[in-house]
């Protein structure tokens, strides 16, 4: 592989200055991915990734999710997952609904 830049190291010098040829590149390029990897990937500790939320039921009471399954929320979290809004990327964490885009948790019980 042939890296534009690159120098010993994996530091690229030129990305650093102002005005430097590489300064564009490498703003562009790896920040807006690594963003996305690191907003999209589940914790460790056997999360569930990929899901989101289908509907908010009963003042944020119960959570759907696009899988089907319906979680009961936690009565003192119901004032957080009320305001969630549909389509909501969330990891599922045994007893954890994690909502990444408001980056917010609330407890949970599976009721289907």
């Amino acid at each position: 592989m042939d890296f534009a830049g690159a120098t010993a190291g994996g530091v690229d010098h030129a990305a650093r200055e102002p005005g430097g040829a590489a300064s564009e590149q490498g703003k562009n390029c790896e920040a807006p991915r690594q963003l996305a990897l690191n907003r999209r990937q589940a914790p460790p500790n056997a999360c569930d990734d990929g899901h989101w939320i289908e509907e908010i039921l009963a003042d944020g009471q119960i959570l759907e999710l696009e899988d089907g399954s319906l979680w009961k929320v936690n009565p003192t979290d119901t004032p957080i997952s009320s305001v969630w809004l549909p389509v909501s990327d969330v990891f599922v964490c045994e007893d954890k609904i994690m909502n990444i885009d408001e980056r917010e948790t609330v407890q949970v019980e599976r009721i289907r």
